[in-house]
Order: C-alpha cells, then structure tokens, then sequence
C-alpha cells in the first residue's frame, strides 16, 4: 500500500514536469488567422552612403617613416654609416608614380529597416532588399554585417537586449564574409550543453547581375527591423567613359630656398599627378524592399502571446537615395590663368594639358613664381599656355608680359535627380517577389 502510494506520487510528479516542459514559458503560440497580401502598412527603409576609405598601399609621407625606410636601406646596404643615413633623409619625398582614380568610390551603405504604425508584438519575419543602381555599377562588396548574427546556446544569459555590435563572424553567400553581433530579443532554452550554436538571423548579400541583393530571415520571436552596413565600391557604368575627365595636379612645390628667396627654375620643382574624376555625375540607386510581417490583429493589449490572433502578411516599399554626389566624384580644383583667359598647362604624354591645383594657396605661390620671371620648364616639365583653353591649338610658349590670376575650375554640380525621393520610379512588378515569403509562413 506503501509502495503504491509512493508510486501515485512519483507519477504525479513526472507527470507535472512533464506538463511544465511542454508548455510555452515565453507564451509565444498563437492563433493564426491565415495570409494576407496586404500590409497594413509598410516598414521605414532608408538608405545613407557614407565614405570609407579604399584599400590600397600606403605611401611614406612623414619623417618617421622616411627614417625607418632609409634604416632598413642602410642595413641591406654594404656602406652602414650615418652620413649614409642622414644623406637618404635629407632627400625629398618622392611623389608616387600612379593614377589617382576618383570614379571608383568605396563607400558603407547603412541599410535600416524601422517600424512604422503597427501593433505591439508586430514582427518582421523576412526581407528582401534590392538596390538597383541608375547610373554606376557595384564593383565589389568586402564586408557585411547586421544587427544580428549567431550566438552560442550554452553561454545565452542576456536576454530583451537590443544592440547593435558588428564584432561576431557571419557567413554570407557569394564568398562574402563578413561580421555581424548582437543578443536574442527572448530566450532559448536547450538540455544540450554541448558546442552547439542556433542561428537566430540568416543574412546574405550577393551581387546580381547589376543589382545588390539583401536578404535576412529570422527565426522564431526574432524581429528583423535593425541596421545592415554593406561595404563596397561604386564605379562608372562601360558608357559613361565620356564623362570621365583626367586633370594633372601639381604637388611638392619646392619654389624658394631655406631663406624664402626664389629658386631659379633649374633648382625650383613640381610633382604632377595624373587623376580622374566624372564630370559632375550624382550615383544614384532605386531600393526595394520586399517583407513579410508577423500582424498581431487581436490579443497584442497585453504582452502575452498565447492569446494573441495573428495574421502573416507581405508587402513592398521603394526609396531613390543618392550615394554619391558629384563633390564626390570630381576634384575641387583650382587653376592658373594667363591674362584671364588662357590656361596654364604642361606637356603630357597625352599633349598639352591645363595644370591643376588642390590647394588656391599653391596655385597663388605658383602664380607669384612665375609672375617674378616666366619660365618655360619646371623639374623636368615644358610650361605653356593653351589659348583659350583649346587643346587641339597645341601648347603655346610663355611670355614675358603675361599676368596670372587663380580662378576655381571645378566642374559645376548638377541638380538633384531625386529630390526628397519624390522622383522615385513608381513600379508594380518589384524585382523579388513574396512567394518566397509564404513558403516559410507556416509556424506562429
């Protein structure tokens, strides 16, 4: 009798576990009502473009380094003595030998997707973005990272805290690595204590064709409203080279001794750099978002999910953002101008062209060099004039009687394609469309 009663009370027990570990502790089953195609309404999606810098070599500009270079030069050299070192830095920075392109432009897109007037316990579950380029191409994409990632099980102690902290790996599709961190929004719970990781967010990033391609789907209670930063490189379309511009610009001038009293043209010099920019281009884009929403119709007055009737829906939205605007894409630049009409130039391998300024200070230094005696070559460059800025006229010579004024020669900016967004292409046929969405709109 004992041993039954023992018996009933175990059962009972297992029996009351058993209840507790089939039951919801984060309440979040609800009722679903079926699919609708219609969003109430849809998500926020803005689009910012802001530079970052491009990977390439860098150059010795400053003494430090200049220093450890010419050490390094000693050391390999069979003459190691002082004077050696101190001969290679007492010589000047050689400007380096390559073409400054500004037409390929790194820039970080910052990709947000916010709530607009929905419910409470409202959830996106999917998206689909799509950046469609206007005028340029996507050259590269380097990195990705998201609000969201993975995150082991077994070390999950945080949870309803949104951050948005880009230090933990995630793999994209295309070869595309990026990294990506950040906490579950509700808990998880798993009996295996094990090296065990659940993705909570699967993002990917592919270039299409022309088009960059977004995707992100959640798991379950996981809201994808949040940021994604894409990493990538802009460039001009095949046929648009006509709007490509070279502009030689002059750097290192060396125009007066240690005393400030002016260097003859034998000992005064100039480095010329070949760069490229478009004339006055604006890069501009057309971004659509496609989505699927989790819609709480009735229940969402408490924070309790069971009790909650929800509704999968899908929908679209579009913006026109600009990521480049044409300050980017050309060179604010100044030039010399021979009694107010006629550029000053130099021979180039290409023939005569103007000779371009990044600084109005060194153009007026330059002006007021020449002005005290005209001179027809500076290190190692033929000077002349091109008469009334016509190239095919040849390079004409210098003159003792000329005048020279500094005048802006930037290429003026054209107006706003999208102004305020408000010149976005209306379109019914969106580049994805949702019937990705309802394949996976099967649990609440």
């Amino acid at each position: 009798m004992k041993n039954n009663f023992l018996l009933i009370v175990v059962s009972m027990i297992v029996a009351s576990a058993l209840i507790g570990c089939n039951s919801s502790p984060d309440k979040r089953y609800a009722s679903v009502s079926g699919l609708s195609t219609a969003a109430p309404t849809a998500p926020i999606l803005d689009i910012t473009a802001v530079a970052s810098a491009p990977a390439a070599p860098t150059t010795i500009k400053d003494l430090p380094e200049r220093a450890e270079a010419a050490y390094i030069t000693a050391l390999s050299a069979k003459t190691k003595t002082a004077a050696d070192l101190q001969a290679a830095l007492a010589k000047n920075i050689v400007a380096p030998k390559t073409s400054l392109d500004n037409t390929v432009i790194s820039r970080t897109l910052l990709i947000t997707v916010s709530p607009s007037s929905f419910h409470l316990g409202d959830r996106l579950t999917y998206l689909y973005i799509t950046v469609v380029p206007d005028n340029f191409v996507f050259t590269g994409v380097t990195a990705t990272a998201t609000t969201w990632g993975s995150q082991p099980i077994d070390t999950l102690d945080i949870t309803n805290n949104v951050q948005f902290q880009p230090e933990l790996d995630v793999t994209l599709a295309g070869a595309v690595k990026g990294t990506a961190k950040g906490p579950l929004t509700a808990s998880h719970q798993t009996d295996v204590k094990a090296n065990t990781v659940e993705p909570f967010e699967q993002p990917t990033a592919n270039l299409r064709g022309d088009r960059l391609v977004l995707t992100q789907t959640g798991a379950r209670g996981i809201d994808l409203y949040g940021t994604t930063l894409v990493k990538l490189n802009l460039s001009p379309k095949p046929d648009s080279q006509s709007n490509v511009e070279s502009v030689f610009i002059a750097s290192n001038l060396k125009l007066t001794d240690d005393t400030g009293a002016r260097e003859p043209a034998k000992k005064a010099s100039i480095d010329v750099v070949e760069a490229k920019g478009l004339k006055g281009v604006r890069y501009t884009a057309t971004a659509y978002l496609s989505y699927g929403l989790r819609h709480v119709v009735d229940g969402y007055q408490t924070y309790r999910e069971d009790d909650d009737t929800v509704q999968y829906m899908e929908g679209h939205t579009q913006v026109c953002v600009v990521l480049a605007s044409p300050t980017d894409t050309n060179f604010a630049i100044w030039g010399i101008f021979v009694n107010k009409s006629d550029p000053l130039a130099i021979a180039t391998d290409e023939g005569p062209r103007q000779l371009s300024f990044t600084s109005a200070d060194d153009a007026q230094r330059f002006a007021t060099w020449l002005s005290n005696g005209p001179e027809a070559k500076i290190g190692g460059r033929t000077l002349g004039t091109l008469k009334a800025g016509d190239i095919d006229a040849g390079l004409q010579p210098m003159k003792a009687d000329q005048t020279y004024t500094v005048q802006p020669t930037s290429t003026s900016p054209s107006p706003e394609d999208f102004p305020n967004g408000s010149a976005c292409k209306n379109v019914t046929n969106f580049p994805e469309s949702g019937a990705a969405l309802k394949a996976g709109l099967n649990t609440p």
